[in-house]
């Protein structure tokens, strides 16, 4: 989804439900185009299971030499760079690092896809209505109050999950 919303920002299309009303020749057509790759992706791995399978049989190390060597020569063949190349490292690296921690990877994707747009209309935003339409509507008040709530979620969870921790050994 993330790659579409991109595709799109960069053919010039705005991705909303404003897409349904300026272009629905176009959103129609991406059903279409989604159910028939869809299905046609289905066919081709019923086929090709056997083969796969026996790919995953080598050993890792191997595996992992052909798939850094696919990445290498798609990276380079998009635009002849080897600074290209040595972003996908650098990005690996940020990634694999990500992962090693317990970071997920997905919202840093759509961040970084989706991050210039909503700068954009937060930048139009702030110029029609002002810094007190952040206050003043109800909905971006609720938004607000769910996004503390999501970041504060982990630290209260462990906060109570301490003081269970703590008042279960005092009765014992």
């Amino acid at each position: 989804m993330a790659v579409m919303l991109g595709s799109m920002i960069v053919w010039g299309l705005q991705p909303g439900p404003a897409l349904f009303v300026n272009r629905p020749d176009l959103v129609s057509s991406l059903a279409a185009i989604m159910i028939i790759a869809t299905l046609g992706a289905l066919a081709l791995a019923l086929v090709r299971m056997r083969g796969v399978v026996k790919l995953l049989a080598l050993r890792p190390r191997y595996l992992n030499v052909i798939i850094i060597t696919f990445c290498m020569v798609g990276t380079y063949a998009v635009q002849n760079s080897v600074f290209d190349v040595i972003l996908m490292f650098i990005f690996g690296v940020v990634g694999l690092g990500m992962r090693r921690f317990g970071f997920p990877t997905g919202p840093m994707v759509l961040g970084l896809i989706l991050g210039p747009l909503a700068e954009s209309n937060l930048r139009r935003a702030l110029l029609i209505d002002g810094p007190a339409a952040f206050v003043t509507s109800p909905i971006a008040i609720t938004l607000f109050a769910l996004s503390a709530l999501a970041v504060c979620s982990p630290l209260l969870r462990r906060l109570l999950k301490g003081r269970r921790g703590n008042a279960l050994a005092e009765s014992t």
